[in-house]
């Protein structure tokens, strides 16, 4: 018995409306500055830096390497993971301008202006005459 009592409540409780006004979320702007400072910007920055760390290893392993073949192979495979890494940081700062561009036309979209679009005006003039 005390189960259906509490089971009438709970379902009595279920309908009252909610509390305060909800809102909905109008825009993303913080999320976005967020990811515009910390994503591309901070990690853009550490990649670069990184890369040039990794370089110089490579080139301390050139120096070491004695004539060694296998030392001589890793130098030269360390320059070319720090190539791949540094060519895959600029595509990745600047793929959203590129499929911003293409997928707005002749707008420019750019995710980390302070717009999401950003759009030519208009410079045709209606014709007075017709």
């Amino acid at each position: 018995m005390e189960f259906l009592l509490d089971l009438i409540s709970s379902t009595a409780h279920a309908q009252l409306p909610l509390p305060g006004k909800v809102e909905p979320v109008a825009s993303g702007t913080a999320l976005q500055t967020f990811l515009c400072t910390v994503v591309l910007s901070w990690l853009f920055t550490a990649a670069i830096i990184f890369s040039i760390i990794m370089a110089l290893v490579a080139g301390y392993r050139y120096m070491t390497s004695a004539g060694d073949p296998a030392k001589v192979t890793l130098a030269n495979n360390t320059l070319i993971y720090v190539a791949i890494g540094v060519a895959v940081a600029i595509l990745a700062r600047t793929m959203p301008i590129l499929v911003g561009s293409v997928v707005a036309g002749s707008a420019r979209l750019d995710p980390c202006a302070t717009g999401t679009t950003q759009t030519q005006p208009n410079t045709t003039t209606p014709n007075p005459g017709t």
